[in-house]
């Protein structure tokens, strides 16, 4: 059995269709035909990391048809097959975490939320050293927003939250501008009013096709359609059959960079190899320094 590094789950890329993926058809025959397998190894030699592809041969939308339990069943199958390489975390597929998806004991699901924001502060920290950036549009949600709208506020450029919901975020804001005196703001999601010298990075899927016509204003998309931030490692998972997708690249690129560190996710408060404060984005920015990873994706802000 190899020695990897870690292991990524996810689903077809297509949804299988016909009379025999029907729901109740569906529901008795998943256990029998449709077990996740091990269809491949991925290597990605710039993190001198290598692992394997565990694929559920169903699409999305099949899954969701699925008895929570038949899903249950299914998704458990996936952790063994990477306990089996006696790996204490699983990158998944971004696009399933609305599934919840709950793993065995001593496994962690990765989704890439953590990379997400560490790419995105990298971007941000070498944008405001190479060009004229007098505000920062953070466009959508993602996991753990108010701890990256605070680092990111620390830079001394003024943070704009743009969000269809600004009021979700109103007790952060005040809790920053009053209470820590950072420049940050809170509105409605307004392209018209973005300017030049403004860098919008966008996290939310549903405004992965909003395109900008105002000259020099730096638009980022890290949602989890985007392809074309890293050609060298996309170019890997494309060869492996992985679609190469944010969705996709980030839990991967997360799972390779704790592991190279020999990160203990699971039992946090019995195992003080790792504390919480390290599994934060600002640790996983730093461990992109130490592994030399971030020129793949910097050239987008050269």
């Amino acid at each position: 059995m190899p020695d990897l590094d870690f292991a990524f789950f996810n689903l077809i890329n297509k949804d299988k269709q016909g009379l025999f993926y029907q729901k109740g058809i569906l529901d008795r025959l998943t256990p029998i035909f449709f077990s996740p397998r091990v269809k491949n190894l991925i290597e990605l030699p710039e993190l001198h990391c290598q692992g394997c592809n565990i694929v559920l041969p169903l699409g999305q939308a099949n899954i969701q048809v699925l008895e929570p339990s038949k899903q249950h069943r299914l998704f458990q199958r996936s952790y063994e097959v990477a306990r089996d390489f006696q790996l204490q975390a699983m990158a998944v597929d971004r696009r399933l975490k609305d599934l919840l998806l709950e793993p065995e004991e001593g496994l962690s699901l990765i989704f890439g939320d953590n990379f997400i924001k560490a790419l995105a502060y990298a971007i941000i920290k070498k944008s405001l050293s190479n060009r004229d950036i007098n505000k920062l549009i953070l466009v959508g949600d993602i996991s753990g927003l108010s701890e990256f709208v605070e680092a990111v506020s620390n830079l001394n450029v003024p943070v704009s939250i743009q969000n269809p919901y600004p009021s979700r975020f109103e007790i952060m804001t005040y809790r920053l501008m009053y209470e820590k005196g950072n420049a940050v703001s809170n509105s409605q999601i307004n392209p018209r009013k973005w300017e030049k010298g403004n860098l919008v990075i966008i996290f939310d899927s549903q405004y992965n096709n909003l395109s900008i016509g105002i000259p020099d204003v730096m638009l980022l998309k890290l949602t989890n359609e985007s392809q074309g931030l890293a050609s060298a490692l996309e170019l890997e998972l494309s060869s492996k059959e992985v679609n190469p997708l944010l969705c996709n690249l980030a839990p991967i690129m997360e799972t390779c960079l704790l592991a190279q560190e020999g990160f203990s996710i699971r039992d946090r408060e019995q195992n003080m190899l790792i504390k919480e404060d390290r599994l934060s984005f600002r640790c996983l920015e730093q461990l992109g320094n130490k592994a030399g990873i971030w020129h793949l994706f910097l050239d987008k802000v050269a």
